[in-house]
């Protein structure tokens, strides 16, 4: 906890675990015995020593949203030392340390809060050692007390400990964790169940769990709710040692026993960290009378049903309850700050998540979006136009400046772009993540396109493609962030109309990754592409006529997606090499490609007709085909006086797998049905062939 906000939050999700379990204690007194409603304070203990999440799930009630919505209002005209206000709340420990001075009001408050728990931790050091200290001063216990101490010890298979009497001592105590210390009030006879009392504490090391909650009453001074809380817990650890000694006593002894704790019923007992004490106040004594009396009375199960009711108290205070309410998918969820709240805490856990939320922002208009899945300082310029706007949705007017690129050939590059201004409207149906490649930093390229529905170099036929490279890597969750310029491929041109139907058709974007080789036929470049989406289709009643149901983009993010699809695709260019007189004897050219592995180094001849099932020899003038298969893919045609000398072959599918990845391309040249020659293809920086 480096902040008052972080504190709040933690001391808030430490109250509403405690009542929550108080609650369960209370609906079962009648059931659970004295062992498990001690136990399960262990789901408080464990709440007191996590940091809370600021993202998941909530327990009961969205704290997270509420802090961090107050922090908004608060922070907005102060600037604090120990925040930034562009930055959610985040606790990352559950004790407190100060970055610096003070400086604004909270800070202030912070430094405060932190003073307090110093002060307390020191006064509880202060109370320890004096108490040793007095301990030390105090008057050795008879031969008598000691034997019998040690026959208390000896006939419920105990260790006694070190014993001294002191005056004016209210009711017997033990005191230090590893040396301890039994002390006897002066003048009168010790009572063996009260030994036998203070010996369990011994044996059960319950004077260190008193340290353990002293330290969270420090860390929790200022919030009455968590004192009180933490009073119950001790007044449970005493009724779990009065089962204990219950249980090793019988008949007539177990009301003695009631009777010596009513005779200690004062509200005099020491609340020093590293002690336990027999007499633990007159209103907690009559409480514990009541656990004597139901003694054994409890249903028999229990234990097992009492285990589960801890489990599933457990995961609900450690894991939620119920989801966020996504305030920043609507405008009608909370105002301007809470949905900035809401979308500064739903950060992206995986990659997909970042594109699939950072893409639909970019198709939306949405600034919430875009700065759930952006850089921090990003995210600052969204945020202050969100609430500068009032509203989330931008719209940018006139013209951009981008990279166009006009496509006459689908399968074949770009001729050189040139940088203009024009206006476009993205598509609101999809969205494309092209050659994901993770970096050796941990951070991933891909590059992002969009289809365009209309913009003013457009003839409005088809769709054209936008699209730019982005950056993905992690901030406190993954971000994405753009590195290149956008570039727009205009697939809709008076010269050729193309519509952009199949995400694999894509041999004008930038490759992945390059192959190249130089053969006695020519050049070979294969250029291979991969696709990734994230599933995005969902059922919509009604879409169609008659009230049919049809199916429809899903526009909201999902931050923690997984890709569903994954593809790859490559394009095959061969340039003829050869003498003009072998130009003139070619009537029919194949090209068959096939990727090599570290399985397969190497192909032959035997291999390629294998991949194509010897398809070349079914070859005839005046046809031209191609096909595909698991490893590879091939493409024949006529040769034509007016050819230009290339050949183009875009493949796909998923030839490739993770476990076992290309390193190479081995690509089969046929000149007339003949084989020319196999070339060997590695992996090269862009080049054309």
């Amino acid at each position: 906890m480096t902040n008052l906000w972080s504190f709040l939050l933690q001391t808030l999700s430490v109250t509403l675990a405690g009542v929550l379990v108080l609650t369960v204690k209370t609906l079962l007194k009648d059931k659970l015995t004295p062992r498990w409603q001690y136990f399960v304070w262990s789901v408080l203990a464990l709440r007191l020593l996590l940091p809370v999440p600021t993202r998941g799930n909530y327990v009961l009630l969205p704290l997270p949203v509420w802090v961090e919505t107050c922090k908004n209002w608060v922070e907005g005209k102060l600037s604090s030392a120990y925040l930034s206000f562009y930055q959610a709340v985040d606790v990352t420990a559950p004790i407190p340390w100060l970055k610096g001075l003070p400086v604004s009001v909270t800070d202030w408050l912070f430094f405060l809060y932190v003073l307090g728990v110093v002060l307390i931790l020191v006064r509880y050091l202060i109370s320890y050692g004096w108490l040793r200290g007095l301990l030390r001063r105090g008057v050795p216990a008879s031969k008598e007390i000691l034997a019998r101490v040690a026959s208390v010890g000896e006939r419920y298979g105990l260790t006694p400990c070190g014993v001294v009497v002191l005056d004016n001592l209210p009711s017997p105590m033990v005191c230090g964790v590893f040396r301890p210390v039994l002390a006897l009030p002066r003048g009168e006879a010790p009572d063996d169940h009260v030994i036998l009392h203070e010996l369990l504490h011994v044996k059960h090391w319950d004077a260190l769990q008193n340290v353990f909650w002293c330290v969270c009453r420090a860390l929790h001074w200022c919030n009455p709710a968590v004192q009180f809380l933490l009073n119950r817990v001790g007044n449970d650890l005493e009724s779990l040692c009065d089962q204990r000694v219950l249980e090793r006593l019988e008949g007539e002894a177990r009301r003695s026993y009631g009777v010596s704790l009513l005779a200690m019923a004062n509200d005099r007992y020491s609340r020093a960290p590293g002690t336990t004490c027999v007499s633990n106040g007159g209103k907690n004594i009559a409480r514990r009378i009541e656990s004597i009396v139901r003694f054994r009375s409890y249903p028999k199960g229990m234990a097992l049903a009492s285990f589960c009711v801890t489990v599933l108290l457990l995961g609900a205070c450690l894991m939620g309850t119920v989801g966020p309410e996504l305030a920043y998918t609507s405008s009608s969820l909370g105002t301007v700050e809470e949905r900035i709240a809401t979308g500064r805490l739903t950060r992206c856990t995986t990659v997909a998540g970042a594109l699939d939320t950072y893409a639909k922002g970019i198709i939306k208009g949405n600034d919430m979006y875009l700065m759930m899945a952006s850089p921090l300082e990003q995210r600052n310029v969204l945020e202050d136009r969100i609430r500068e706007n009032g509203q989330v949705f931008y719209f940018a007017p006139g013209k951009e400046e981008v990279m166009v690129y006009s496509v006459l050939n689908p399968y074949n590059a770009p001729a050189e772009g040139r940088k203009q201004a024009v206006e476009y409207s993205l598509s609101q149906e999809e969205y494309y993540v092209y050659n994901l490649d993770k970096q050796v930093d941990g951070s991933y390229h891909a590059f992002l396109a969009f289809l365009t529905t209309q913009h003013s170099e457009s003839t409005g036929i088809g769709q054209d493609v936008l699209g730019y490279p982005v950056k993905v890597y992690w901030e406190n969750g993954y971000v994405v962030e753009p590195t290149g310029e956008k570039r727009l491929y205009l697939l809709s041109t008076e010269e050729y109309a193309y519509t952009f139907y199949a995400p694999s058709s894509v041999p004008f974007l930038p490759a992945k990754t390059q192959y190249y080789a130089e053969g006695e036929s020519g050049t070979v470049r294969v250029d291979e592409y991969s696709l990734h989406e994230v599933e995005n289709t969902m059922e919509t009643e009604g879409h169609w006529s008659f009230g049919m149901g049809g199916h429809s983009f899903d526009s909201v993010p999902k931050p923690g997606a997984e890709f569903e699809f994954e593809q790859e695709s490559c394009v095959t260019r061969y340039r003829f090499g050869g003498s003009e007189e072998a130009r003139q004897a070619l009537y029919t050219l194949g090209i068959e490609s096939m990727p090599l592995t570290q399985d397969t180094p190497s192909a032959d001849a035997a291999a390629f007709d294998a991949m194509s099932g010897n398809a070349s020899n079914r070859y005839w003038v005046g046809s031209e085909f191609g096909g595909s298969s698991n490893r590879g893919f091939w493409r024949y045609l006529e040769i034509s006086d007016s050819w230009d000398g290339t050949v183009t072959d875009n493949g796909s599918g998923n030839p490739f797998h993770p476990e076992n990845p290309c390193t190479g391309f081995a690509v089969r040249i046929l000149w007339n049905g003949e084989e020319k020659e196999i070339l060997t293809l590695k992996e090269v920086a862009d080049r054309e062939p």
